[in-house]
């Protein structure tokens, strides 16, 4: 049987760490900063970490077709230019629930994006499964 060693990959000063994803093209680890609000990416060879401030709680951050990143945060979905930090909303998300917010999500074969919400407390009875297809 063989064994496996996890790898610390960059020790950084994250409040609630998540959601790390591989981006092929620019060759980096995805991740988010939950309550630290920020989303960060981290080249596994030179280690250089870029993190962008989002200035609201982040469940998942996923690729856009178009080269920037959608991310799901409290209350709603957005594209992100990590390079700029340009933001451009994309559909609102439980704005009647300010107690809630987005946790992870991923992409489906067919390209639509699921997210689950939660209550910032983890209360019960209060998380829903969303789809995001594209559409306003």
């Amino acid at each position: 049987m063989q064994t496996w060693k996890a790898e610390l990959l960059y020790k950084t000063e994250l409040i609630l760490g998540e959601g790390p994803h591989w981006h092929a093209e620019w060759k980096t680890f995805l991740y988010v900063d939950i309550e630290g609000r920020k989303v960060g990416c981290i080249d596994a060879v030179t280690k250089i970490t870029e993190e962008r401030n989002v200035d609201k709680r982040i469940g998942t951050v996923v690729l856009a077709t178009n080269g920037n990143l959608i991310v799901a945060l409290q209350g709603l979905i957005e594209e992100l230019n990590f390079e700029t930090g340009e933001r451009k909303k994309l559909a609102d998300l439980e704005i009647d629930k300010t107690g809630n917010r987005c946790n992870d999500g991923k992409c489906d074969a067919a390209g639509r994006l699921w997210i689950g919400t939660m209550h910032v407390e983890a209360r019960f009875n209060e998380c829903t499964l969303y789809c995001y297809d594209g559409s306003l």
